[in-house]
């Protein structure tokens, strides 16, 4: 195969990808609409127990854009590559984090089209029963279920092993709360929530005390570990929705 049909080939994988994740925004916004309706019809009818009849719909409006926008999440992944090289700190650490497999990615797009099928009718969509299960996060057993650190980990990391301190080792992350915590430490430590703050300072956040072990060599920019910061946020908010709806199903 040629480099010039590769490249079509991914330019349009890309562009399929960008169209479904369009598509869900466009239902997402839909279903706005339609529940500002029927909050109306709610409050025009005549009957009783309006307020259970709009708490019981709000909720499953709620429920119903939850899952439109982890849907989204997942679809966006639909053409780029699964391993997920998401930066690397001030000491060395590497971080990864795999996008999710196949079989979620055709569950997103059938979750999807069903909604487009529906659409207008005054139903809801059902989605397939997903395969993978929360104990593979919790066991560290399927790589797109948590974040994996390459070297010494911090304390107070929330991680899945027990390296021996200072010494360079693989650990996971699974709990979205704890991979939270852990960008909240890196933003703190680095200090990346200050103006003008960046690693080629010469008095900058690593001379301190009990640091003299950092890389000095390669050191990321400000701009970089911000965009460590953010792939850990964001996977934590997926990884969130995809282990709610894993236990809702189960």
């Amino acid at each position: 195969m040629t480099s010039s049909r590769i490249r079509k080939e991914i330019d349009e994988g890309v562009q399929s990808s960008k169209d479904m994740v369009k598509d869900a925004r466009e239902l997402s916004k839909k279903e706005a609409e339609r529940w500002e309706q029927q909050k109306k019809d709610i409050a025009s009818a005549a009957k009783g127990g309006k307020e259970a009849t709009l708490k019981a719909a709000r909720q499953e409006h709620k429920q119903h854009l939850q899952k439109l926008d982890g849907m989204t999440k997942i679809l966006s992944h639909a053409y780029t590559p699964r391993s997920g090289y998401l930066g690397q700190d001030a000491e060395g650490r590497t971080y990864w984090a795999l996008s999710p497999g196949m079989p979620e990615r055709e569950e997103a797009l059938a979750f999807l089209e069903a909604c487009k099928e529906v659409e207008g009718k005054g139903k809801k969509a059902k989605g397939r029963r997903s395969a993978p299960s929360v104990a593979n996060g919790e066991e560290l057993e399927d790589w797109s279920w948590f974040v994996a650190v390459w070297g010494s980990e911090p304390r107070n990391a929330g991680a899945k092993s027990k390296p021996d301190d200072e010494e360079d080792a693989w650990w996971g992350i699974w709990e979205p709360a704890e991979i939270r915590k852990l960008s909240q430490w890196l933003t703190s430590k680095y200090r990346l929530d200050e103006e003008d703050e960046t690693p080629a300072a010469k008095d900058s956040w690593w001379a301190q005390e009990g640091q003299k072990t950092i890389r000095t060599n390669s050191l990321p920019s400000k701009h970089e570990l911000e965009s460590l910061v953010k792939g850990l946020d964001e996977y934590a908010t997926v990884l969130q929705w995809r282990i709610e709806k894993a236990r809702d199903e189960a």
